[in-house]
């Protein structure tokens, strides 16, 4: 029998900021291991049959998933490092969240590498087991690599049938005594005795953050080295590095999660198909910075997000080439003499309260049956009727079992228990003017007792309801409708006055015949008009307040205040006066004195200025106004148009900046909320038949071009 030599990865550092070489073992000991005459080969060999599988790009395309079978061997004294069942499930539990790239985990980059583990619940005798395997033992602290085979003596089951896991106290290094956490073997030492994952009780199922120790552990393991392996060389990424080629070259550990390293500028000089990251004119992305997020990087455990596909793809060839034993047979469900047969029907998994839910069980081979409703026991029977008293969502399961130990089943379910009242109204007008009437007209089903509030007031219980708006603004008409057991609210929304709240548009300046502006008052009272001196501009806007007394005017290029001056920061915006429509004022959700100045430039320009955002607060130069400091010429959008507009969102207090940008042949719509301008815009293209319909887009309307 050829002897077998073993690679041990020293890994994943618990303090960050310095250099790979102080907390991994890796090149020291494969330096070590170079000695050894069998080592070139066997590596050389199992590298060649994993490179060849993955460049046949067929490992993962049709979706199998494969699980190998975990035995966990804790190595105690009684301290701390004794962990619980619970928490060895937990790690497994946790380990297969972020190999599938889900819960905790997932990340909107990752990938699922179609790997899973199950602790294993038949031993190597074919006896049930929990997958659990505890030892009591002096070794709990151990130093590497010279009591790594006495530690793994210890306890061990068939390194070619079972992923060995030991769990320890702490872990030392022989060299320098600098602490790691754990270590695991590549798949080159697949069946040897000394075959497997050893990790820190304290990073081992504790949370998820720590429990990233084993995911990275569990990587090596299967084939993946450090993204930093090899330097910057990069003339073949299948080769050189770290053998992935979707990972960028990397030099260093990068010590932290900052996303500005770029330890290599190698990424491009590998110009074969394959690598992602060959130069533009190639076709690829060009030079990248370091993935400092990969699992297999070194930085701190918060920061590890993602296995990228060509590791993915490097994992699964691993275990389905060289540690493809591990996939044989069935060693993760128990091993039953005479197997149950689980069949429980349920009559409803949605139902209204006050309604029932039957499981009949017609299972077979079991012998007790025991209920669960959110993991507390509620029954010991054949079959069970449930019978909620609240509405809302219930995890109800049964576990199955009988005389053979280990041989049990458990099926789950989740309910939905819905209070069956169905409030609605319908409203007269959800726009009226002042002290305008405003009837709503009860179509709620399935209820008895009604309450009706205004802005949550409580104002009526009626069935019907109706009320006069005696100020301006929006209000927030809501019904409760009760059966007696539960009750349910429908709310709606009703405006009184214009899109403003009072007279905010009731002032116009406008230019007039090229000699000035004439300045129109719009009030309930009277129409006044009054000459006044401004520069020429085609874009001009105002706002008032909502009394009707002017606070701002813009020309495009300045803001000036009631006064007509303008304000101390309110010269030089980006803007043309020139363009049509190229000035808005409109009020800031939420606040009673910040108002946003929206500017266009114009075409004589080359639209070079472009859409931009100036905050004004109306209590800034002694009460006069101004923009707020650093809230000036913010940049929005590159349009190449004159023209926009903004229209209130459906939610009464937010509102939409609308335009059409020409460059890309599309509507365009910035939601402003309370907490300001959102990330992106929405869009939707202009009709290719250039007709001039409206278009409907989620919760706004916009005209045509």
């Amino acid at each position: 029998m050829k002897p077998r030599i073993t690679l041990l990865l020293l890994a994943l550092l618990s303090m960050v900021g310095l250099s790979a070489q102080n907390y991994c073992g890796f090149d020291a000991f494969q330096n070590h291991l170079k000695l050894g005459i069998h080592y070139h080969s066997q590596l050389n060999q199992h590298d060649s049959l994993i490179r060849q599988s993955v460049q046949s790009g067929e490992l993962r395309g049709g979706g199998a998933i494969y699980t190998i079978p975990t035995v966990v061997h804790v190595i105690h004294n009684g301290g701390a490092e004794n962990i619980s069942e619970e928490t060895v499930e937990n790690a497994i539990e946790w380990l297969n969240d972020a190999y599938s790239n889900q819960g905790y985990y997932e990340y909107a980059d990752g990938v699922d590498v179609q790997i899973r583990f199950c602790l294993a619940h038949v031993d190597e005798d074919g006896n049930y087991h929990s997958g659990v395997n505890y030892v009591q033992s002096d070794l709990t602290t151990v130093t590497v690599p010279t009591q790594d085979q006495e530690l793994k003596d210890l306890s061990r089951w068939d390194t070619e049938l079972y992923l060995n896991i030991w769990v320890v106290g702490s872990l030392i290094r022989e060299v320098d005594q600098e602490g790691i956490i754990g270590n695991s073997t590549l798949p080159t030492s697949h069946g040897a005795d000394n075959d497997g994952i050893i990790v820190e009780a304290a990073f081992f199922g504790g949370s998820e953050n720590q429990n990233k120790v084993l995911v990275h552990e569990t990587g090596h393991y299967l084939g993946l080295y450090h993204t930093f392996e090899g330097g910057c060389q990069n003339d073949d990424c299948l080769l050189n590095g770290d053998r992935v080629c979707d990972t960028p070259p990397d030099s260093q550990s990068s010590g932290l999660c900052a996303g500005s390293i770029n330890s290599c500028s190698t990424d491009e000089d590998d110009e074969n198909d394959y690598n992602p990251f060959r130069p533009v004119s190639l076709g690829g992305l060009g030079d990248q910075l370091d993935m400092v997020i990969n699992y297999m990087d070194y930085s701190t455990l918060s920061c590890y997000e993602q296995f990228s596909e060509g590791q993915a793809d490097r994992m699964v060839a691993s275990l389905t080439i060289i540690r493809a034993s591990l996939l044989e047979g069935d060693r993760c469900n128990t091993p039953c003499e005479v197997p149950i047969e689980a069949n429980v029907s349920v009559s409803a998994l949605e139902i209204p309260l006050g309604d029932n839910v039957l499981f009949v069980n017609t299972s077979s081979n079991y012998t007790d049956a025991t209920w669960y409703i959110d993991e507390v026991i509620i029954a010991v029977s054949d079959n069970f009727e449930f019978t909620p008293l609240e509405e809302g969502e219930y995890f109800v399961e049964v576990l199955l079992g009988n005389s053979d130990q280990g041989c049990a089943i458990e099926l789950e379910w989740t309910i939905s228990v819905l209070c069956p009242v169905f409030p609605s109204f319908t409203s007269s007008a959800n726009n009226v003017g002042l002290n305008e009437v405003v009837e709503f007209v009860n179509t709620s089903e399935e209820a008895e007792i009604y309450k009706w509030y205004v802005n949550g007031q409580l104002t009526s219980f009626s069935l019907n309801f109706s009320s006069a708006f005696l100020e301006f603004g929006n209000y927030e008409i809501c019904l409760s409708a009760s059966n007696g057991a539960c009750e349910v609210l429908f709310c709606d929304l009703v405006s009184v006055g214009t899109c403003s709240t009072g007279q905010e548009n009731s002032r116009w300046l406008t230019y007039v015949d090229g000699s000035g502006i004439n300045s129109f008052s719009f009030s309930a009272q009277s129409t006044e008009t009054a000459d006044v001196e401004l520069p020429y501009s085609e874009g001009k806007s105002t706002i008032c307040d909502a009394d009707g007394n002017l606070l701002f005017t813009s020309n495009c290029i300045s803001l000036r205040n009631a006064n007509l001056e303008v304000t101390p920061n309110g010269s030089g915006l980006n803007g043309g006066v020139s363009a049509r429509e190229g000035s808005l004022f409109v009020k800031a959700p939420g606040s009673q004195d910040l108002y946003y100045l929206f500017t266009m430039d114009q075409n004589e320009n080359g639209f070079g200025g472009g859409l931009n955002y100036h905050l004004c607060d109306k209590t800034l130069d002694g009460g006069l106004g101004d923009i707020v400091e650093g809230q000036k010429n913010i940049f929005i959008d590159d349009p190449h148009t004159e023209t926009m507009t903004a229209i209130r969102h459906c939610n009464y207090r937010d509102f939409w900046l609308v335009y059409y940008d020409d460059n890309e042949n599309q509507y365009e719509a910035w939601l402003f909320t309370e907490d300001g301008i959102a990330d992106s815009p929405v869009v939707t293209p202009f009709p290719s038949d250039g007709l001039g319909e409206l278009i409907f887009v989620e919760d706004y309307h916009v005209a045509p071009k």
